[in-house]
């Protein structure tokens, strides 16, 4: 790999590696010793809904800035001014719809004020998040990763502080929601100070017009892997109640902090894969790619095994309590979701980066429905070890899809060059 995608990489990966552990303690075994496994069912089907709304409210808008400011980044300020306003409108509509989703669903007093606090660390996690999209498409992932050291101390201070004068899903949510909010204003600050500018003279309508037609299928994507990776939980305390959503989110947990790795990867990626796919430079585009799947799925098997191993121990170290016992089960069916998903990340990043974003609509919207399905017909079947064979089957249906559309489009452009 070239050597500054390495130097991103390493960025990165370290600052995710001095918080991310800290941050797993706190939102797994401190929040669920302290709020106990029925309340941290709520707490993490609250976060799960919020996430799936928050989802709805992108439009592909953070994917589409990096591919585009990578190209051209002198467009930097149109899109930030545009894309940041729309999305702060778009937040609050989506607070709007959360709440009422959750008195849809039967939410009351304290569980509806912790949706609501959900919601809230959500959605500022959402634009913070727009703002790293220009850190990404400058190539400058060591600003990123200061910004993730300074979330996590703020959050977690903030959501232990509340947690501990009140044990309870509602406090430590709403600990998160200000916390959260206290790091956006920050990123703003600095992304507007040291990259871009945010120019009211720059928002217009026809720059909507012309954008948005493109970046919703990234947006339809987002969306899709946000249905089949939180419907999950929703569903489970629906059907089987809170003690079975927090086992499932103990396991779940675990799985959502190793996703971390691809993460870090395409994010160094896209940019790079975009400036090549735009440069014509097919034969180093492909080189990139295969270094990278190589990678990720050595890395991830071997990351899968020794967690399948250790599943007993890592689960009683999170939580002793013997309500949290069928996790371990659990992990050790969900841990093998991990290999598939560290491929997708990377087939979906070129997918991205080639222009071929509907096709990537397509397949995720088709795997978001099978997921949903196989989740109505296994969870009252099974309980949340059902839920963990829908996650697993539907990322190995999508490694599939993917691959081949992938061969598919590098056989087109070999053709054509």
């Amino acid at each position: 790999m070239a050597a500054s995608i390495l130097k991103n990489i390493t960025w990165l990966g370290v600052g995710n590696a001095v918080v991310k552990p800290v941050w797993f303690i706190f939102i797994t075994a401190v929040c669920v010793q302290i709020l106990g496994v029925g309340e941290y069912g709520v707490m993490n089907a609250s976060l799960a809904l919020a996430g799936i709304v928050g989802s709805l409210i992108n439009f592909g808008t953070s994917q589409f800035s990096i591919r585009e400011v990578a190209r051209d980044r002198n467009r930097a300020a149109t899109f930030f001014s545009n894309f940041f306003t729309f999305r702060m409108i778009t937040s609050a509509l989506g607070l709007g719809l959360v709440l009422l989703i959750g008195l849809g669903l039967g939410h009351r007093n304290d569980d509806l004020l912790a949706l609501g606090f959900a919601a809230c660390y959500g959605f500022a996690l959402n634009l913070t998040e727009y703002c790293r999209a220009f850190y990404r498409a400058f190539e400058l992932l060591r600003y990123e990763a200061v910004s993730i050291i300074l979330e996590k101390i703020v959050v977690v201070s903030v959501g232990t502080a509340l947690l501990l004068m009140q044990p309870r899903a509602a406090w430590v949510l709403g600990g998160m929601a200000l916390g959260m909010t206290l790091t956006l204003m920050g990123n703003v600050r600095w992304l507007t100070y040291r990259l871009t500018a945010f120019r009211r003279d720059l928002i217009d309508r026809a720059f909507f017009r012309r954008t948005l037609p493109q970046a919703l299928p990234l947006g339809l994507a987002s969306i899709f892997v946000m249905l089949y990776f939180r419907t999950d939980s929703v569903m489970l305390e629906a059907i089987q109640g809170e003690l079975a959503a927090g086992q499932y989110g103990l396991a779940f947990r675990i799985l959502e902090a190793l996703i971390l790795l691809p993460a870090i990867i395409v994010a160094a990626f896209l940019p790079r894969l975009s400036n090549l796919f735009g440069a014509q430079e097919q034969d180093a585009f492909g080189r990139l790619m295969k270094r990278g799947i190589g990678s990720v799925t050595a890395l991830s098997t071997a990351l899968t095994l020794a967690l399948f191993v250790a599943a007993p121990f890592v689960i009683t170290l999170m939580d002793p309590d013997p309500a949290a016992a069928p996790a371990i089960d659990a992990l050790r069916v969900l841990i093998w979701t991990f290999p598939f998903a560290c491929v997708n990340y990377l087939l979906s990043t070129a997918l991205t980066a080639t222009d071929d974003q509907k096709a990537l609509a397509w397949m995720l919207g088709i795997a978001a429905f099978f997921n949903i399905a196989l989740n109505g017909v296994l969870i009252p079947l099974y309980s949340l070890y059902g839920a963990c064979v829908a996650t697993l089957l539907t990322q190995a249906g999508i490694t599939a899809a993917m691959s081949a559309r992938y061969r598919r489009g590098r056989k087109g452009e070999r053709e054509k060059g």
